[in-house]
């Protein structure tokens, strides 16, 4: 039976040697990893927008701004759970992932705006941006980032709502302009004809009936003259129509 030759003392000291330089290795290589984890959790957490990490669509991670953005106290209020509980409703959240699962086999990143919810129930417009490394699996580990863009949606609304009024403005100054001239020969017509028909009770009833119209078309147009506002009401199939009692501010 072979014995197993035996280690020299030198043997011995250089596989010591090779040891503590693996270890110093190992505690350099640990060191660098967690300093790098460091600086990540800095940025992560020095960033303006809420960043967080994703499996199939349950949260693993937030960073502070994405905390304070859904009013979260502590880990355990999203660590675990679903990203349902950041809609509004359950179609939003079913909406929002059939678009973002087809989008991202395509490309390794996609976004949206959408009605989103805090943990206190308040609501606001966010936009979502996801991005994924697995396009034949893309919701199974993904990178989420969501901002607050409910002054941006306004801004749009107000520039949106300034277009429609202008241009109901427009329209309305050029209908007034056309109608003017109709309605003031309508009157003069009018005028005459009961000068004429004083004597016959039939005329004068027909007349009466005239000049009621005609004072409707002409407080119809003094309303168009002065809208101020954009206000709508509803009309037939679904439609709408601008609401001149409400946009006016003739009394």
């Amino acid at each position: 039976m072979d014995m197993a030759e035996k280690k020299t003392y030198e043997d011995l000291e250089e596989e010591i040697k090779e040891l503590l330089k693996e270890r110093e290795l190992y505690l350099l290589t640990d060191k660098a990893l967690r300093e790098s984890t460091d600086v990540i959790n800095n940025i992560l957490s020095a960033s303006p927008i809420g960043i967080g990490m994703l499996e199939n669509r349950i949260f693993k991670h937030a960073n502070k701004t994405m905390m304070d953005l859904f009013k979260w106290d502590n880990s355990e209020d999203y660590v675990g759970k679903s990203t349902k509980i950041i809609f509004i409703s359950e179609e939003d959240y079913i909406k929002t992932g059939e678009f973002v699962y087809k989008n991202l086999r395509k490309k390794n990143s996609v976004q949206i705006d959408t009605p989103l919810k805090k943990m206190d129930g308040t609501q606001f417009f966010g936009n979502i941006k996801i991005s994924t490394q697995d396009s034949k699996n893309p919701m199974n580990k993904t990178i989420i980032t969501i901002s607050d863009i409910s002054r941006r949606k306004r801004t749009e609304k107000e520039l949106l709502e300034k277009e429609k009024l202008q241009g109901v403005i427009e329209t309305a100054g050029s209908i007034c302009h056309e109608l003017n001239q109709p309605i003031q020969s309508v009157f003069f017509e009018f005028a005459e004809l009961k000068y004429r028909g004083i004597e016959d009770k039939l005329i004068n009833s027909s007349i009466g009936n005239m000049k009621k119209h005609i004072d409707r078309i002409s407080n119809i147009v003094k309303k168009l003259k002065n809208i101020t506002i954009y206000e709508t009401r509803d009309y037939v199939d679904g439609n709408k129509i601008i609401d001149i009692d409400k946009s006016s501010t003739e009394e």
